[in-house]
């Protein structure tokens, strides 16, 4: 029960120092838990095996296709070859993501490098960099009945940028903490707007697992979101596994939504979980959002995993 009090603790004074919610640039997803690898590089390799995951966000469901539509997919796993034994601490990663509003589309490609320092106090602290490329373009030639005389839609825009970020990965076995600059650079998107600038966001991760019984655990967590010149957003959630098979869950995201997501784990490689939102601003009449995703882990890159992975 002690390390209960502990997480509930630390949720309840990040709410206290909580009083406004803004928007990020960043793509969010019901399942942060799962989709790791994007918010953090250092979370690369730290499940030990083989790990391929794709994530598909829908938007407002009620309004036409013109609402956001995010996919996401990324690979990471250890580094296991080489004559130095000291690749077997290396994680490598990669993901990509497609965010697509109307005529709006952007696409991240980032590769991702970690190195695990075990024996850390009693768990493991990956380090870890990252590298990527970021494309925005707009088709304002597809806008009809628009002003001709407006410079920002004049033309069509494709751009390419340049990044790197950086994170911290602490896990044991029970629980987890993580720090992240994704993309350190704040990249000017579009010339001719000064306020077209991809922010540098940080990110803050926590959360663990408590045994309630044989069959039952608990799995608390929190994300907590900066972006440069506006306040702190905060997610946080906590679920139910049942007989490490069966992942259902509440979550909270401050001032904007309440969701519900629940996940399989169909066999020890193959999991599948589902997620949805009840918006609570006035985007509410727009419809809520829809999360859908697969997690597929290769187990044959290691010869057995001592502990499964609970994050």
């Amino acid at each position: 029960m002690k390390k209960l009090y502990t997480l509930l603790s630390c949720v309840f004074l990040c709410f206290l120092f909580i009083s406004e919610i803004k928007a990020q640039q960043d793509a969010q997803f019901i399942g942060y838990r799962q989709n790791g690898l994007v918010y953090n590089p250092a979370y690369a390799g730290s499940r030990d095996v083989g790990s391929l995951m794709a994530y598909y966000r829908a938007q407002w469901i009620n309004v036409d296709n013109s609402t956001p539509r995010t996919f996401s997919v990324s690979l990471h796993g250890p580094m296991l070859f080489g004559k130095n034994p000291q690749f077997k601490n290396v994680g490598l990663g990669f993901w990509m993501q497609n965010d697509r509003v109307n005529i709006h589309n952007k696409t991240h490609i980032n590769t991702s490098y970690a190195y695990k320092l075990n024996g850390v106090g009693n768990g493991t602290l990956s380090l870890g960099l990252q590298l990527g490329l970021l494309n925005i373009s707009s088709k304002y030639s597809e806008i009809t009945n628009a002003d001709a005389g407006d410079i920002l839609i004049s033309e069509d825009v494709n751009k390419w940028a340049g990044n790197f970020g950086f994170g911290a990965f602490y896990y044991t076995d029970e629980y987890f903490f993580g720090v992240s600059i994704p993309h350190l650079l704040q990249n000017k998107l579009i010339p001719e707007n000064e306020n077209a600038i991809w922010n540098r966001h940080y990110y803050l991760t926590g959360g663990g697992v408590i045994d309630l019984s044989r069959s039952l655990k608990l799995r608390p967590s929190i994300l907590l979101k900066k972006v440069a010149n506006s306040p702190v957003s905060v997610d946080v959630n906590t679920s139910l596994l049942i007989e490490e098979r069966f992942n259902i869950g509440l979550a909270y995201r401050f001032a904007e939504s309440i969701d519900i997501f629940a996940d399989y784990q169909v066999n020890r490689n193959l999991l599948i979980g589902y997620g949805f939102d009840f918006t609570t601003t006035k985007l509410a009449s727009f419809g809520s959002s829809h999360d859908i995703y697969i997690r597929y882990e290769f187990g044959f890159m290691r010869e057995k995993v001592v502990t499964p992975r609970f994050f």
